[in-house]
């Protein structure tokens, strides 16, 4: 059972690697980050990156996922 947790763990992180979260404001790409980096940024500064985000989108930028 630890083995297949592991697997998928592994498969969990490669596809966090894989897969990006792109800001973007009027057609120009601002940020990219990979999905794993911003899911520790919210587990790790939730208060901080929450409220960025959500201030975003009253400004103008857009988010999306870019990846397989």
């Amino acid at each position: 059972q630890v083995k297949k947790f592991l697997i998928w763990c592994g498969k969990m992180i490669k596809k966090g690697c894989e897969n990006f979260f792109v800001v973007s404001k009027n057609e120009e790409v601002i940020l990219t980050m990979p999905v794993l980096v911003l899911i520790l940024l919210l587990l790790l500064i939730f208060w901080i990156v929450l409220p960025a985000l959500i201030v975003g989108l009253f400004c103008g930028f857009r988010y999306h996922f870019r990846g397989s």
